[in-house]
């Protein structure tokens, strides 16, 4: 996500290689933010 913009400037995307969230980590991170009481609004729940 973003690579377009990057290349668009002529600058590397550093962030190439690093894959993108599935819904088990955002589950996680929802988790965890939760636990700090913090309500997460999900729309695939």
């Amino acid at each position: 996500m973003g690579v377009h913009k990057w290349e668009n400037m002529g600058l590397e995307y550093e962030l190439k290689d690093v894959r993108d969230d599935d819904d088990d980590d955002l589950a996680r991170a929802a988790e965890i933010i939760e636990r700090h009481g913090v309500k997460v609004f999900n729309s695939k729940k």
